[in-house]
């Protein structure tokens, strides 16, 4: 009786360790490396100042590498949401909500949305002025 609980609690134990010792590694590939933030980071600010600059394609471009880096980041998706409702695109600005899948979560999926319609209220408004 004694072996099988003193063999049960060694299971207990080694899969406790393979766990601490195996976690590391396996979430080691979930984090994204300094390289790719400071990229990611100066191709968004490359593509705010083209988009001061009212040169909404080149910053589109811009944007959609930085996706392709980092594409659990949301900054650029707002930036092509907000580039497409400027141009009056609202059909593009969804397309794009919708096809970025699992790199926007529901919340984010929310904001850009909201972003959108305050968007098309505003351009609206100034229409009917």
């Amino acid at each position: 009786m004694c072996k099988i609980q003193d063999m049960k609690n060694f299971k207990k134990y080694f899969l406790f360790i393979c766990i601490l010792f195996l976690s590391p590694f396996i979430l080691s590939g979930c984090t994204v490396s300094e390289e790719k933030v400071s990229e990611y980071e100066r191709i968004v600010s490359d593509a705010d100042l083209l988009i001061k600059g009212k040169e909404y394609s080149l910053a589109l471009d811009k944007l959609n590498d930085a996706t392709e880096i980092i594409p659990s980041r949301v900054d650029a998706f707002e930036r092509i949401v907000g580039i497409f409702t400027v141009k009056n695109k609202p059909e593009d600005a969804a397309k794009v909500i919708e096809e970025s899948g699992g790199s926007l979560v529901r919340v984010i999926k929310l904001n850009c949305i909201l972003l959108l319609v305050m968007h098309i209220t505003i351009l609206g408004s100034l229409i009917k002025q």
